[in-house]
């Protein structure tokens, strides 16, 4: 461990026990998780072993190339194992399901719209959704909806241990004392704009909603997620809710792990980014095995809340998870110049929702910084452009070029302008407009403006526009009356439609 700096060191010969891991970009996170385990296994009486947890194919590469290759981890490499969570769940599946069957993309679609017609079509409000007059919703609902089922086990909702309406309620005061209550409006407003949910409802007390919802979607999603469980199909997101009911179920019976069979020490990387159903997998790993926990990741980084991640679980572990943890901090960036690592930890410091920490630089040189501003969006677009074009000409890849923004509204541009002028660029897939229901709606807008319409299309079209227009869709007996209203003038070009919507 020689290389190991100060900080590095302290955290990878740390006693035995429950530890938290703030490891800040670029200082050298990776090589101390397996040091650490290289420490334990040198230093413990008994045979022991690991399981490294990753997020990513690319974190969990990364972990297994360097214990592999790294002659330094020799010794360790039979007793590591290095997972990612859906990997280790569908595993799982695999071992107990005969003939599992793994559903993705439009198969998402086929499942709610068939496989799951015996369910909704005892549910009322899943039933119109699906069957919906309106062509738009019709086309979206079943994939909309397999979505919200997903949604609710990444929120940690347990159709076993969540079945009645108090259980329900529980979990969802729960999750909003963790932050995640705008989480659960998002797929309230999800549910209204497909009339699952009647929009009124969106403004009104919090236990009159969570009865709504209750009645309107959760029992039908409890039902529906047994019946996909007992068809043998699973989605990713089940890959972990799947493995996460089998660890509890084990739990309950008293069938807990030791020796070979189990893992004495359990390590989670980034743990920054995990959601609930994340959270209550790796608490029943660690307690079927009676292991310890080391979480590892950077409250500083946590990007992840559109996922059902939320920070609190790296800021509090003690109240999420079963036992004391001590915090180390890696102090050193090995990655990036001094002022880049200065003028960030300036920055984030006015963040209160975080653990204050120092973090030097390893190299003393500066990069290069230079501020310009544009007055306007295309200004700003050309400019970028032109340096990428600048660097083609100069013979520079420009492929390590990063475009950052505060929001989304900021990056959208930039991929409209570089498809426009056939630039390849690649973005997060959170971010990616042109995968989004919004491009989808534009499209659609598109369609309506270029492409003259058939009368009968013309009401249909101001209603959409109308629901793009406003925050909340119009109610099922508001849309009904004003679609009525609408149709006594036939109206036959947007035009006209748009006069009668004036006089109403």
């Amino acid at each position: 461990m020689e290389q190991l700096d100060k900080s590095q060191r302290a955290f990878c010969e740390a006693p035995a026990g429950n530890i938290r891991l703030l490891a800040p970009a670029g200082c050298g996170k990776t090589l101390c998780l397996l040091y650490r385990c290289k420490h334990l296994a040198e230093t413990s009486e008994q045979s022991t072993r690991f399981l490294i947890v990753t997020f990513t194919r690319a974190a969990q590469q990364e972990l297994s190339t360097r214990l592999r290759e790294d002659n330094n981890f020799s010794n360790i490499r039979n007793i590591v194992e290095v997972r990612t969570l859906n990997s280790w769940g569908n595993r799982r599946i695999k071992n107990f399901t005969e003939f599992p069957r793994t559903i993705t993309g439009e198969q998402l679609h086929f499942a709610m719209q068939n496989q799951l017609q015996p369910v909704w079509q005892n549910h009322e409000n899943i039933r119109n959704a699906i069957m919906s007059s309106n062509r738009w919703k019709k086309s979206r609902s079943p994939r909309t909806l397999m979505d919200a089922i997903d949604t609710f086990k990444t929120l940690g909702f347990d159709h076993v241990r969540h079945s009645d309406y108090e259980q329900f309620a529980a979990h969802w005061n729960a999750l909003e004392e963790e932050g995640l209550g705008w989480r659960i409006e998002e797929q309230c407003r999800t549910l209204a704009m497909f009339d699952v949910l009647d929009s009124d409802l969106l403004e009104d007390s919090r236990s009159t909603l969570q009865r709504a919802v209750y009645n309107a979607f959760f029992r039908f999603w409890l039902e529906a997620t047994a019946y996909l469980i007992n068809q043998r199909t699973f989605t990713l997101e089940d890959q972990k809710y799947f493995a996460y009911l089998d660890e509890r179920k084990n739990i309950e019976q008293g069938r807990l792990l030791s020796g070979a069979a189990g893992y004495n020490h359990i390590f989670v990387d980034e743990f920054q980014d995990i959601n609930p159903l994340d959270l209550a997998l790796i608490k029943a790993i660690a307690e079927r095995n009676r292991a310890t926990i080391t979480i590892a990741g950077d409250d500083d980084q946590a990007i992840f809340e559109w996922r059902g991640a939320t920070p609190e679980y790296i800021l509090n572990p003690d109240k999420f998870l079963p036992s004391d943890f001590q915090t180390y901090t890696l102090g050193v960036n090995y990655r990036s110049p001094a002022n880049i690592v200065n003028h960030s930890q300036q920055l984030i410091k006015y963040n209160d929702r975080r653990v204050p920490k120092l973090i030097a630089a390893a190299s003393s040189e500066n990069a290069q910084i230079e501020i310009r501003e544009t007055d306007n969006v295309t200004e700003s677009l050309d400019y970028v452009y032109d340096i990428i074009q600048e660097s083609l000409e100069q013979g520079i890849s420009p492929s390590r070029v990063a475009i950052i923004g505060h929001n989304r509204s900021q990056i959208i541009p930039y991929q409209v302008y570089f498809a426009s002028k056939d630039v390849p660029f690649c973005a997060a897939e959170d971010l990616q407009v042109f995968l989004s229901g919004t491009f989808d709606r534009l499209l659609k807008l598109l369609d309506i403006k270029a492409n003259p319409r058939r009368r009968g299309q013309v009401v249909n079209d101001v209603l959409f526009m109308c629901d793009l227009a406003i925050q909340y869709r119009l109610n099922k007996a508001d849309r009904e009356k004003l679609q009525g209203y609408l149709r006594k003038y036939r109206p036959d070009t947007l035009v006209s439609a748009i006069d009668a919507l004036r006089g109403y």
